[in-house]
């Protein structure tokens, strides 16, 4: 009888433990979705939460099939593909805001690989590009010119006009 009291008395305080440590659990959870939203309302944007799972990178597949596709590759960690695309993501956003501020800075409408040379010579990070960048114009010295349009002279419209003389209207 004693057997049985003592077993009972540890089935209790075991699920004691157990009922105290759900809410314990419980709690820090609703702490932390609590300091997430003050966080978020400080930094005035809404983040997702750690729980939400993240959207799949759309490289990260190709990535894995081109590197599955070498021979030398072995097994590949499940997060390299995605660290890749992320990486290359972010050297892209780099190249291309470089890019955009050179083209600002000489007050173009357009962004042209003369361009996209200058800042990859004027960066150090992307001087593995320059010989990629090579065959692009130069930029000139003086700001770009804004083009001039051209009108179209009067003969122009004449020999549009004779062109349609053949069909029957």
């Amino acid at each position: 009888f004693i057997l049985q009291d003592k077993a009972l008395r540890m089935k209790e305080s075991q699920a004691e433990d157990k009922v105290k440590a759900e809410e314990k659990v419980k709690a820090e959870d609703a702490a932390l979705e609590k300091e997430e939203e003050e966080a978020r309302e400080q930094e005035g944007q809404l983040r997702p939460s750690l729980r939400q799972a993240r959207k799949p990178c759309p490289l990260a597949a190709r990535i894995k099939k081109l590197m599955q596709a070498d021979e030398d590759v072995g097994k590949i960690a499940q997060a390299t593909p995605t660290l890749l695309a992320r990486a290359m993501e972010l050297f892209l956003k780099k190249l291309v805001e470089g890019t955009c501020n050179v083209a600002q800075s000489r007050q173009a409408k357009t962004v042209s690989t003369s361009h996209l040379k200058h800042f990859v010579s004027m960066d150090k990070s992307t001087d593995f590009l320059k010989e990629k960048v090579a065959s692009a114009p130069d930029l000139g010295d003086a700001p770009e010119a804004k083009p001039k349009r051209k009108r179209s002279s009067g003969t122009d419209k004449a020999a549009g006009a004779e062109g349609g003389e053949g069909q029957e209207g």
